[in-house]
């Protein structure tokens, strides 16, 4: 077992009574969303593949452009402040977008971030890469707590995984702590698993995705992060509520 897998917040089968009613009641419930959304449609999280489309066409082109701009702005240079002063944008220090006051959504972390995201305020990351997973002791060492929940570059996570990240944030979040979900762009995997939370919190799932998009230009997770999603709000509504 790696030293980032140590870290992962375990959710053993059976071990809440709760998680055993979800595939029991999600019949069920998927009937009443479905008439919930015929007569109130605008609450119907849905995929929009014209946004999806022309935003991976901006995201293409930021990409190059922060490539660009890495020589030609340079932090404390002169071409740094002639673009500040033409209000062109530069790539951002720190690939992340806070959704509200306490939570955020980003992209990858580099080993040089950790120290900045800590500055900021941040007290616990969860990241769903596959493909890599940030260092949990270095994080460990800035007073970060890692959560990993790794799912496949442009594929969703599973439910359990949704209601595991969910639980954990929400738990963070009502502890005071700040909360940075990130995947490796920003784009997909962590706005997925940033709505669920915002879903588990209370938000319905259109609201939760109206919401994470306003606040970072970036997001457009595709059909089967929208579906999952779907899924996971109808999974959600099973759960007992304090």
């Amino acid at each position: 077992m790696t030293q980032s897998q140590s870290n992962q917040v375990a959710l053993p089968p059976g071990e809440r009574p709760e998680d055993k009613n979800i595939k029991a009641f999600a019949a069920v419930e998927q009937a009443e969303l479905e008439q919930q959304q015929a007569s109130s449609p605008s609450r119907t999280v849905k995929f929009s593949f014209w946004r999806w489309g022309t935003s991976g066409v901006a995201r293409l082109l930021y990409r190059y452009w922060t490539r660009i701009a890495v020589h030609l702005c340079p932090e404390d240079s002169l071409g740094e402040r002639i673009a500040h002063a033409l209000r062109v944008p530069l790539p951002d220090k720190l690939n992340m977008s806070w959704v509200n006051s306490h939570l955020a959504v980003g992209g990858r972390v580099r080993p040089e971030d950790i120290a900045a995201l800590a500055k900021v305020g941040v007290t616990h990351v969860v990241d769903t890469r596959a493909e890599y997973c940030d260092d949990a002791e270095a994080m460990r060492a800035q007073g970060i707590e890692l959560l990993y929940l790794p799912a496949p570059d442009t594929w969703p996570l599973s439910v359990e995984q949704l209601l595991e990240g969910s639980r954990w944030v929400n738990a963070q979040l009502q502890k005071d702590g700040r909360v940075l979900i990130h995947c490796e762009h920003g784009v997909g995997r962590s706005v997925l698993l940033t709505c669920s939370a915002l879903v588990y919190g209370g938000m319905h799932a259109s609201e939760a995705l109206e919401l994470v998009q306003r606040q970072r230009w970036q997001a457009a997770p595709n059909g089967r992060q929208i579906a999952r999603l779907r899924e996971f709000e109808v999974a959600c509504k099973s759960l007992p509520r304090a």
